[in-house]
């Protein structure tokens, strides 16, 4: 409630008015340290905030409200703990029309691409995406250690890429985010 200037009084007041009245839509995951809940519009709230002239992007590429706080969570770390020389953008374009989740560039060449797994896509076809691009490092982070050992049971090693979870990425003492900076 910081970010936008409300007591937590007011703030849970609000929030259980406007779940009650099918405003917006509580979604409980487990975040990097602790649980997260995060809020987004239901259709009845876009519906009623289109009429007041907010303008809403299509969110259906860039996946569930889980898979983007992930994908901004990750964006963020990264952006904390490499230095200047590198650049962190997401939903970076890899060619045919399709995006990395994050990636993190120097000297404008990608040095990690991140794809971020909840386990609501066919993650093999997302994974499949960087066979062939040069690619130093790719991390496919899951939301949870059962997928990612789905994964790891189904598809086996690859090169130049790596299984995480989420939270796994997120931490600071990443191996992986270690040998990126040396790059």
């Amino acid at each position: 409630y910081k970010r936008i200037a409300v007591g937590p009084r007011k703030g849970n007041l609000a929030k259980r008015y406007l779940v009650r009245e099918e405003l917006i839509i509580e979604q409980v995951i487990h975040g990097k340290n602790n649980w997260v809940k995060l809020l987004k519009p239901s259709e009845k709230g876009e519906m009623l905030l289109r009429a007041d002239g907010v303008k809403f992007t299509s969110s259906n590429r860039r996946g569930s409200l889980e898979h983007r706080y992930w994908i901004e969570t990750t964006a963020d770390h990264l952006c904390q703990v490499l230095s200047d020389d590198y650049e962190v953008l997401e939903e970076y374009p890899i060619g045919n029309g399709r995006t990395a989740d994050v990636v993190a560039i120097k000297n404008d060449e990608i040095v990690l691409a991140i794809e971020v797994e909840t386990g609501k896509s066919d993650y093999k076809q997302n994974i499949k995406k960087y066979d062939g691009l040069k690619v130093p490092q790719v991390i496919i982070a899951f939301i949870n250690k059962t997928l990612m050992k789905k994964a790891e049971d189904e598809i086996g090693k690859l090169p130049n890429i790596t299984f995480m979870t989420t939270t796994q990425v997120v931490t600071e003492n990443n191996q992986l985010i270690e040998k990126t900076k040396q790059m």
